[in-house]
């Protein structure tokens, strides 16, 4: 059994607002609905907190807090 990547939440976690639209556009164009962008580290924490995500795509350089500590 397969889910279709419409029904993915995907959380996506990155400083770089440019990378984020970029990540986001190709994420839309292969059909993800559920997409929650966050800026840094501990923001995408706070989201997974209230929105829980089948997928998080990190950014592994942030501060304060990075993607290998996220």
């Amino acid at each position: 059994m397969t889910t279709p990547l419409s029904a993915v939440r995907v959380l996506l976690v990155d400083d770089n607002q440019h990378m984020r639209s970029i990540v986001a556009t190709v994420l839309a164009g292969v059909g993800v609905q559920h997409l929650r962008e966050c800026c840094d580290g501990a923001e995408g924490l706070d989201a997974l907190r209230q929105w829980p995500a089948d997928m998080a795509i990190v950014d592994f350089q942030m501060s304060p807090i990075d993607g290998v500590e996220f």
